[in-house]
Formats: structure tokens, C-alpha cells, sequence
């Protein structure tokens, strides 16, 4: 969801008439280990069925099967939103990942590169979703470095 806030926070995409009073513009986007296709059918390594219309997926989806419904399952695919200017993108992953596969930001940063958007990957060596690697202070350095430089100089 943060992918997808960030990366469209000036296109007015995904905006709703509740909050237009409040601009939803980012000067950068951090990704830990975030989803970035549920079509994806290795994606999502723990959870069973994650494509059906009662998993979290297609309960996204208002209770679609993800693959039967690739119209409402496109939507939620950041990378069909890095066609325009985008804020720089910091991921960070872990290879051991058992919820979220690390094959979901290898891909998002790929679709990055390939657009010539601005974008680094760290990848956690051994890591698995939300382990105490990912606040280890050489990885907070890295978090903390990215915020310096990209949203707080653009304030």
C-alpha cells in the first residue's frame, strides 16, 4: 500500500474525495519487503490460496478470485504506476523471506531500472520477513541516509 500511496501521490489515481483537502505527494518511497503483484504464484510463500476470493487478496479485490479478475488485480500492481515522475524508491528485502517472496522487489526493481527511475535494493542476506536484520543500524543507517537526502532537503 505504501508502494502504491507513493507512486501515485501525484497523479490523483487512487485519490478519494475524503481527503483532497490534504495533498498526498511523497518525496520518497521506503519498501520493506513489500507485495508488488498478487498474481504472482510463488509470491506469497505462506499463504495458502493467497489468489482466492476469501484470502486477504481477494478480499482486497472485494472478494474476486485474483486470477479470474485481473482487471481489479492489475490495480494493485505498483509497477503499472512508474511511467511518469515518481519519488526515488529505497527497498529493502530479505532472502529468506517465507511471507513475502524476495523475487516481489527484485521485480519492482527491475521494472525501477528498466525506466530509469531513481532506485536501490538492499538485500539482507539470510533475512526473513521483519527480522531483527532490518533494524540492525547498518540497515537503519541506510534508511536514515535515504531520508536525508531525499525527503528532508525537499521539505
Amino acid at each position: 500500500m505504501a508502494l502504491l500511496a507513493g507512486l501515485t501521490g501525484n497523479t490523483g489515481e487512487l485519490d478519494t474525495p475524503l481527503y483532497s483537502q490534504y495533498s498526498s505527494r511523497v518525496n520518497g518511497i521506503i519498501d520493506f519487503y513489500g507485495v508488488v503483484d498478487i498474481r504472482m504464484g510463488d509470491g506469497l510463500p505462506n499463504t495458502e490460496n493467497h489468489q482466492q476470493p476469501n484470502s486477504p487478496e481477494g478480499e482486497l479485490l472485494g472478494k474476486a478470485s485474483v486470477l479470474e479478475h485481473p482487471e481489479l488485480a492489475i490495480k494493485t500492481v505498483p509497477m503499472e504506476y512508474i511511467c511518469g515522475p515518481i519519488p526515488p524508491v529505497l527497498i529493502i528485502h530479505g532472502t529468506k523471506d517465507r511471507t513475502v517472496a524476495f523475487q516481489h522487489s527484485v521485480r519492482l526493481y527491475q521494472a525501477l531500472t528498466e525506466a530509469h527511475k531513481e532506485v536501490k535494493l538492499y538485500r539482507l542476506r539470510n533475512a526473513d520477513h521483519g527480522s531483527p536484520s532490518f533494524y540492525r543500524d547498518s540497515t537503519l543507517d541506510i534508511v536514515i541516509d535515504f531520508i536525508k537526502c531525499h525527503l528532508l532537503d525537499n521539505t
